[in-house]
């Protein structure tokens, strides 16, 4: 299921007739309407009109802000005199066809999942990747995160990776260096954007108890200079 969150209805319709038939959709007036209106349900990806965030409280901009995190996130605009949207992408301006087709392409495979009800803390820590356990340290890409939580968390680095792949994360911080288990959910490419690193996020499957506490921790004292 694709979101789509517009303040006018016929631009809600408008945007549901180009998604077609390549996902259902679920329409929300305003930010706020998704942020209290998401419990149980699972999105593939996002399309928002700017006006829902150019008009949208402190609160609905930081929501925004979170959600291009951790989906696929289209932000159009309607051209009032062409009657054609153009789309915005990690800060490049696209035109209709490439900008669904990114989104599309982006949400083809991927799994639906809900939006996430923990916010992620900014904090860097030491990470090496693999994509088993029996992976050997020197076949382990070495990492950094930018921002964690239980949930889930955003890796920095220049593997590449694709929605739906396995990781496991060991975090040298970490007293209990027992593997984290987790899915890449979304990637952010090498030179994809200039404001934002590259990478990708996963959702945590598997994590102990005891690096709960450390992430906690670690949340609580560090930060990124």
């Amino acid at each position: 299921m694709i979101g789509i969150v517009a303040k006018n209805e016929l631009d809600c319709e408008y945007y549901k007739g180009i998604i077609g038939n390549v996902a259902a959709v679920r329409i929300f007036h305003s930010l706020d309407a998704l942020k209290q209106n998401h419990a149980k349900e699972a999105f593939l990806g996002f399309v928002v009109d700017s006006r829902a965030v150019v008009s949208g409280s402190p609160e609905e901009k930081q929501f925004f802000g979170e959600l291009e995190k951790s989906f696929p996130v289209l932000r159009v605009t309607i051209n009032p005199l062409s009657q054609k949207c153009t789309g915005v992408v990690h800060s490049s301006t696209m035109s209709e066809h490439d900008a669904f087709r990114w989104l599309f392409d982006q949400c083809s495979g991927a799994k639906p999942k809900a939006i996430r009800n923990r916010r992620r803390r900014p904090v860097f820590l030491n990470l090496t990747i693999s994509t088993g356990l029996s992976t050997s340290e020197k076949e382990a890409i070495r990492a950094n995160t930018a921002d964690a939580s239980d949930e889930g968390m955003f890796i920095v680095s220049l593997a590449d990776k694709k929605p739906g792949d396995r990781v496991f994360v060991t975090v040298r911080d970490f007293s209990d260096s027992t593997p984290i288990e987790g899915e890449v959910r979304w990637c952010l490419p090498w030179g994809a954007s200039s404001h934002h690193l590259p990478g990708f996020g996963i959702q945590i499957t598997k994590m102990s108890t005891v690096q709960i506490s450390e992430l906690d921790s670690h949340c609580d004292r560090v930060s990124i200079r």
